[in-house]
């Protein structure tokens, strides 16, 4: 059996390829493949993603933490005991999480300490893991977006100059990935517009049978524009009530009206980033980490494991 992990980044898409693996559940049984998205991995009840990091110290926490590894790794044994082909597990907080990056001002910094803790879950290393890179000032303004309509954040203006010093890139990213998993496969590739790239990303992950998936076209937890965006953190401001929806519904006029995303960085800052970003690419391409292959075309065999 493969077994391959997703692990997003956030913004990047992660959800809209969730959503095509569920709305296709039945054609990737039918070709032997499962997919485990993070409406299993964050059910309690299957205790299959514990919070394990930092594993709790009292007996009673070891314990529920070894209860949660042991139930994973039999959920996995019982596939390739039965002769699943293809297990895919997709679960952007492996990582770490949107709030905890933007407080720290770091890109996932506890990424190599988490995934040794999760490599637990696993009974076999992954043959492949797969991970999207967004442009980093692309990738702040996005998560922003997001994660502030959902928690208490400093203003963005509090963040700016930390997040473009920022030390950590998504080369220390993967290399912490490498250190986890050495003998995995990771594959990763550059975040454009995820309805144009969202079909190419499924046949990389499990070959020709995904030219017959149905992709979806509303996409979810697509970002609000900046003027959208703007009312509705002030909409949420005066009333910390107000869920993500009701706060999305408010502003949905405004946000259909169309117009440029949400970018708080200044054009100066947004050059500095993007030359960052083009360069550490470079550097991946170049195959700076041995193991990780930078997916630039896509086509019949990227990411073959044959």
């Amino acid at each position: 059996m493969e077994l391959s992990l997703h692990i997003g980044a956030h913004r990047t898409g992660t959800t809209a390829l969730q959503q095509a693996c569920r709305n296709n559940a039945g054609l990737l049984a039918d070709a032997n493949i499962e997919v485990w998205g993070s409406d299993v991995m964050r059910a309690p009840a299957l205790e299959r993603f514990p919070n394990i990091w930092p594993a709790e110290n009292s007996d009673a926490g070891k314990k529920a933490v070894k209860a949660a590894v042991s139930a994973m790794q039999n959920a996995i044994g019982e596939r390739i005991d039965g002769g699943r082909a293809h297990l895919l597990i997709t679960e952007e907080n492996l990582l770490g999480s949107m709030p905890a990056n933007l407080r720290e001002q770091s890109l996932y910094p506890n990424a190599g300490a988490r995934m040794l803790a999760y490599r637990q879950l696993f009974p076999v290393p992954p043959d492949r893991i797969f991970l999207c890179l967004r442009s980093y000032a692309s990738y702040w303004a996005s998560a922003y977006s997001f994660a502030a309509l959902r928690n208490e954040l400093p203003e963005f203006s509090q963040l700016c100059d930390g997040l473009v010093q920022g030390a950590r890139g998504w080369i220390d990213v993967l290399a912490d990935l490498r250190d986890a998993f050495p003998g995995s496969q990771i594959l990763v590739w550059e975040h454009k517009k995820t309805a144009q790239m969202l079909g190419e990303v499924l046949a990389m992950m499990f070959g020709p049978m995904a030219a017959g998936l149905d992709v979806p076209k509303n996409l979810k937890n697509r970002a609000l524009n900046a003027a959208a965006f703007e009312q509705a953190l002030q909409l949420r401001k005066s009333d910390p009530d107000l869920t993500p929806s009701q706060l999305q519904d408010a502003v949905a006029l405004l946000d259909k009206a169309g117009g440029a995303p949400f970018q708080p960085f200044s054009g100066q800052q947004v050059q500095v980033l993007n030359r960052r970003f083009a360069d550490d690419l470079a550097q991946i391409s170049a195959g700076v980490l041995p193991g990780v292959e930078f997916i630039e075309h896509f086509g019949p065999d990227a990411g073959s494991t044959a």
